[in-house]
C-alpha cells in the first residue's frame, strides 16, 4: 500500500499535495493547504483516490495507459473527479 508524509516547510512552488507513484507516498505540503478543513478533506480524498487507483491497477500491462499526461489516473477522469 502507500503511506503519507507531511511537509511543514515546503518550497514556494510545491503543490498543496501530490501522490508519488514511484515511492507509493502521498506528500502533503501543509502551509499550502490554506482554505481550511474543507480544503484539507478534499485534498486528502483526492490523493487517497490516486493511491487506491494506483494500487488497484498495479497489475495493468501498460502503466502509461493508467495515467494521463497531467498525472491524473484515467479512472478519475472517467468519474469526472476534480
Amino acid at each position: 500500500m502507500f503511506y503519507e508524509e507531511f511537509i511543514m516547510f515546503p518550497e514556494n512552488d510545491d503543490p498543496s499535495a501530490e501522490y508519488d507513484t514511484d515511492n507509493l507516498k502521498i506528500i502533503y505540503y501543509m502551509p499550502h493547504i490554506i482554505d481550511g478543513i474543507d480544503d484539507f478533506v478534499r485534498i486528502v480524498i483526492h490523493e487517497w483516490l490516486h493511491g487506491l487507483f494506483d494500487w488497484a491497477t498495479e497489475g495493468a500491462t501498460r502503466k502509461e495507459d493508467m495515467i494521463d499526461p497531467e498525472g491524473e489516473h484515467f479512472i478519475m477522469g472517467i468519474l469526472n473527479y476534480d
